[in-house]
């Protein structure tokens, strides 16, 4: 008996050190890059830093002046991970980055850099903002778009077929968006941009993407079984198989439930299982259900076959 309560104890004494957050008012925060009073003809800023025990997330503020004397705002952000890139205009530049969690945050480390003006653009990156890294869509157009880089005249744009590696796509644009109209079908692409000027021009930076825009199979009824009439009470468990989806997107099935008729308004069960149990039939009615499934872009089935049963 001793050493049942001595392990419940010590259950319990894990459970909550594992659920509160531990005070990291006292931790330092070391910054790897870009060090203190950086100076850069590359408008391309790389900021890193250790990761911090006890740490949820890392605020990073830039402005352009000193904080004391702020001229603009370039960034206020939470990251999760320990790194972030961005363009800057020419100019100098002070800078702070914070650990925290729920329950406390660390001191700021403060830090200041300077771009130079320069018309030399190539070993600075283009930022790309959408689509990102691993996204899927349905549609047949996309608008991609990248974060300006200064002293760059014009971007140039490219789509590639991952299948085949033929370029879908390409065009150059003076701004920092551009569409690429209706050509998108189901398949896997890499798209990358580069920014140009009359002295020089950055590599390619590249992301991919997955257009989908097959709908998954069918769902397969299971249980109960059509015309079921035993005397099953008002709870009721059902269950099927998922439709299949070609792209491995699958995301959820909806259950449809109709008491009376199928012309009746349904009640409607999102669900990311293939079971649902249902405890508030009424007893004495009849009922039809069918399932569609969905992908993550939303691309649906067509209806399951129906079934019925009656509540006894």
């Amino acid at each position: 008996m001793k050493n049942c309560c001595l392990l419940i104890l010590a259950v319990f004494l894990f459970s909550c050190d594992d659920v509160i957050e531990k005070d990291i008012s006292k931790k330092g925060l070391n910054v790897l890059s870009p060090p203190d009073q950086f100076k850069s003809g590359n408008t391309t800023v790389n900021f890193f830093w250790d990761y911090s025990e006890g740490a949820d997330d890392y605020q990073l503020e830039v402005v352009r002046g000193r904080f004391d004397s702020v001229v603009s705002f370039a960034v206020d952000t939470f990251i999760r991970g320990n790194q972030f890139t961005y363009n800057f205009n020419p100019g100098e530049y002070e800078w702070s980055l914070r650990a925290l969690n729920s329950v406390s945050s660390t001191s700021y480390v403060v830090r200041s850099f300077t771009i130079d003006s320069t018309t030399n653009i190539s070993l600075s990156s283009v930022i790309i903002t959408f689509p990102l890294k691993d996204s899927v869509y349905k549609d047949s157009s996309l608008t991609l778009r990248w974060e300006g880089l200064f002293s760059a005249q014009s971007y140039i744009t490219q789509v590639i077929n991952n299948a085949n590696g033929n370029i879908v796509f390409q065009d150059t644009t003076l701004t920092n968006t551009i569409n690429t109209g209706k050509i998108l079908t189901s398949n896997k692409y890499t798209w990358r941009v580069k920014a140009v000027n009359n002295e020089s021009q950055t590599e390619f930076s590249e992301s991919n993407f997955k257009i989908d825009q097959i709908s998954p199979s069918a769902p397969t009824p299971q249980t109960p079984a059509d015309g079921l009439t035993p005397p099953i009470g008002p709870v009721i468990t059902f269950t099927w198989q998922s439709g299949v989806d070609a792209n491995d997107n699958w995301a959820y099935d909806i259950l449809y439930l109709y008491e009376g008729s199928l012309s009746a308004n349904p009640a409607q069960y999102r669900i990311t299982t293939n079971t649902y149990i249902d405890s508030s039939l009424n007893v004495g009615s009849s009922y039809f259900w069918r399932i569609k499934s969905f992908d993550v872009v939303n691309n649906e089935s067509v209806f399951s076959t129906n079934r019925s049963f009656t509540a006894q």
